[in-house]
């Protein structure tokens, strides 16, 4: 199996200008390998700063870290939106 980074570098259009990164092992330091110059790294798993391999020749790249919390009656209205096709 190819990693992301083995996949997004075999063709320069495959670079991402945003990563959102929702797994948890070690793909976050292999989605560095995805992200374009001066693009942006979002991960809610862990900040990204801290997996981000020392051969990154990304430059100027934004990462965030950000925690979320489930909402049982925020997911019960998008789930009447949705239904209601809104």
């Amino acid at each position: 199996m190819k990693t992301m980074t083995a996949w997004a570098t075999a063709d320069e259009n495959r670079e991402m200008d945003l990563v959102i990164y929702c797994f948890g092992n070690e793909t976050l330091k292999d989605a560095w390998g995805c992200v374009k110059d001066w693009g942006t790294l979002i991960s809610n798993v862990q900040p990204p700063e801290e997996k981000k391999p020392a051969n990154c020749t990304a430059k100027d790249v934004k990462n965030f870290f950000f925690i979320m919390e489930p909402n049982g009656g925020q997911l019960a209205k998008i789930t009447e939106l949705v239904l209601q096709g809104n």
